[in-house]
């Protein structure tokens, strides 16, 4: 792509006595400043003003215009600011293409709005790219760098982690400095979008559990714990904290990772979970004391269909650990972390097809698909709302960002909804359903990206204070 934009800026001078501009005199004081540094300045006449910027990098022009009446000898004054948008924050990025050809495609919008597709940022953004990817992974915090903060993850066959800056696509990170073993293959990274922790997840595809505290680049460790050699994780969740909730199907058991210690949930016993099968682990839509989001685990009875919801906390009482079953499952006399409680229901109808997402600001409330139809569920009575009917069939659902943020301006995504479909024709889409305080639709955006198939998808939410 170009490495500079050009912006024309053109004085327009109305006089109400006298019809000839001659008499006006235009003098532009200008400033460029490139990632917050100055780097020039200078002062140019005329009504044009014509700044170059920087593509790939954030800078603004400062400029105070001044315009004089030569015949009167009076003055004129107007500051103005000319930045450049960095691109991808608060979009969403998408994984695309055919294997071997993959790319990451963005959607975002521009300042006044407008939809706007990028079918290659590495390639926008002058960058190579990662044919083999087969995932991405997006934390809103973790990086050194204090400022800028959030991390990408780029997964790509067959065991290979690449980390950049999402916003202009800078390696940041290589697979060999994060201390994974060289016969470890890697599934999927699992990281908490929130800014305030370094904690980030690596599954393996023998479905190991590794996980890292370190700021920037991870450093893989084996975690440490009481657990059978044979586990395998087929569903991990990260909360704001670090704190991770584990399924492994193949033993049916629950599990968790608290501070580099892996072991096997308190308070529910090995037996409760045999025949159940798991739909969804992810946040709750619930916050407990301390703005700490809840776990939930969604699971159904492999032989009847009826549902079951559990709820799972680890706020311990005094620092004491819930009394729960031991390592070994015979109920004895082990302690494990973590309390779960469940509620059971055969009202709500889930399949092995159904999806879900919840958000921070519709507590006690989860949102579900269920063949093409999105409903809202309501939890303590179980009843279901039918909210967005569409034709095609739902891939993905999310909210763009399910935590609260910091920054009161991008908590509006907690209440957008959105959708990856497969339209009639075989291509993917984006649509976007805007909820309101309720939980209603107010509007429904559908955003056309061409002819593509989306492997994988992140929101970039800015979770920080930002002149962006």
């Amino acid at each position: 792509g170009a490495t500079t934009e050009t912006f024309l800026l053109t004085a327009e001078g109305k006089q109400t006595l006298n019809n000839s501009e001659e008499n006006l005199e235009y003098i532009w004081y200008r400033t460029l400043n490139v990632e917050d540094k100055k780097v020039s300045s200078d002062t140019i006449t005329g009504k044009e003003n014509l700044m170059e910027l920087p593509a790939t990098k954030k800078s603004k022009w400062q400029v105070l215009l001044v315009v004089r009446d030569k015949s009167l000898d009076i003055e004129h004054y107007s500051n103005i600011t000319v930045k450049t948008k960095v691109p991808f924050t608060n979009s969403w990025l998408f994984v695309h293409g055919a294997a071997g050809e993959r790319k990451i495609g963005c959607l975002s919008w521009d300042v006044a709005g407008k939809a706007e597709i990028t079918p290659d940022i590495q390639d926008a953004m002058g960058r190579p790219g990662y044919p083999n990817m087969t995932g991405i992974t997006y934390s809103a915090g973790g990086a050194q760098d204090y400022i800028l903060m959030e991390r990408l993850f780029i997964t790509s066959s067959p065991d290979s982690i690449t980390y950049i800056f999402p916003f202009d696509c800078k390696k940041m990170g290589d697979y060999r400095e994060m201390n994974v073993p060289a016969n470890v293959h890697v599934r999927e990274v699992i990281t908490p979008n929130v800014n305030s922790t370094s904690y980030v997840a690596m599954i393996s595809t023998e479905g190991k559990y590794y996980y890292s505290t370190s700021w920037g680049t991870p450093m893989f460790e084996q975690p440490q714990g009481d657990v059978s050699s044979d586990y395998s994780i087929d569903l991990a969740y990260m909360d704001s904290r670090g704190d991770v909730t584990l399924w492994d199907d193949t033993h049916k058991r629950l599990m968790n990772c608290i501070g580099g210690t892996i072991g096997y949930m308190g308070t529910v016993d090995a037996n409760a979970l045999a025949g159940k099968k798991a739909l969804w682990l992810g946040r709750d839509a619930k916050t407990s004391a301390g703005d700490r989001e809840l776990c939930l685990f969604i699971a159904k009875n492999e032989h009847n269909n009826k549902c079951y919801l559990y709820h799972i906390s680890y706020d311990d009482k005094g620092d004491k650990m819930a009394k729960g079953d031991d390592s070994k499952g015979d109920g004895g006399e082990g302690f494990a972390y973590g309390n779960v409680t469940c509620d059971s229901t055969h009202t709500w109808g889930f399949d092995e097809s159904t999806l879900f997402a919840v958000s921070d600001y519709y507590q006690d409330q989860f949102f579900f698909t269920k063949d093409n139809v999105v409903y809202r569920g309501i939890m303590a009575s179980g009843e279901s709302i039918e909210l967005y009917e569409l034709e095609g069939t739902i891939k993905k659902i999310a909210f763009r960002y399910a935590n609260q943020s910091v920054v009161e301006d991008f908590n509006a995504n907690q209440h957008i909804l959105a959708l990856v479909v497969t339209n009639t024709e075989g291509h993917d889409e984006i649509h976007e359903i805007h909820l309101n305080n309720g939980g209603d639709v107010e509007k429904v955006e559908k955003y056309a990206l061409g002819d593509i198939t989306i492997i994988d998808w992140e929101f970039t939410a800015l979770n920080r204070l930002t002149d962006y």
